[in-house]
């Protein structure tokens, strides 16, 4: 027998599922008119079972010839429309496996970002407490507010919000015997230091995640990978 046909094959109208070699798949297909189902053995022969029981049509394994004909007109189209099943299932089966390898490295990628800048936040503002950088918008606000009444020389009464920013930077001042408006100028640097760093920081960020976010559906592994996570910043 030729070495390319299958060696056990099993085709099954009712059930909907042709078997190549032990091997299961259901598919779409239509038997020869009152043919319930194929059966086909390379060592054993060939045979069609009907649904009427008093219908039968095998062929011997010694006949080659049979064999061979039987095989092309009853097993090959079935073993064709097998394999074609067969390659769908593998292909979308490689597709989701595919689109999980690439989801993970998107989400691991992902989290690289965003632990980096939180590395690069701590580095780069290590020398300010908690504290100091949820006081700061405050800090800052009194210090303008001061310096502007102490240029102008107005006499306008501070509001509820202004009064408890001066009185905060008062504090302060007093506390380190410094002028207030010395304080204020300081702060101020501080703050645009402040400002400047974080404000490169985040949009570095940003702009790793709108890399991410641009590679759609359909890239790979390797685009992922190239982008190149690294914050800095320019003083």
């Amino acid at each position: 027998m030729h070495s390319s046909k299958a060696s056990i094959v099993n085709v099954l109208a009712e059930d909907k599922c042709i078997i190549v070699d032990n091997v299961p798949c259901q598919c779409d297909f239509v038997l020869p008119v009152g043919v319930k189902a194929i059966e086909w053995d390379i060592d054993a022969g060939g045979h069609l079972i009907f649904k009427n029981e008093s219908q039968y049509h095998s062929v011997n394994a010694n006949d080659v010839h049979k064999m061979d004909e039987f095989y092309d007109k009853y097993v090959e189209p079935y073993v064709r429309l097998y394999n074609k099943e067969q390659d769908r299932l593998r292909i979308l089966s490689d597709k989701k496996n595919r689109c999980h390898d690439v989801n993970e490295c998107r989400r691991k990628k992902k989290y690289e970002i965003l632990e980096k800048y939180k590395i690069a936040v701590n580095d780069y503002l290590k020398d300010y407490t908690a504290e100091e950088i949820q006081l700061f918008p405050q800090l800052y606000e009194g210090a303008c507010i001061y310096l502007i009444k102490d240029i102008d020389g107005s006499d306008k009464p501070y509001t509820n919000k202004e009064m408890f920013n001066v009185q905060l930077l008062t504090n302060i001042a007093d506390t380190r015997n410094m002028k207030i408006s010395d304080l204020a100028n300081d702060i101020i640097d501080e703050y645009k230091k402040y400002i400047n760093v974080v404000g490169q920081l985040i949009g570095q960020k940003q702009r790793y995640l709108d890399q991410l976010n641009s590679l759609g559906k359909d890239t790979t592994i390797k685009l992922i990978n190239a982008i190149d996570i690294h914050y800095t910043v320019i003083w």
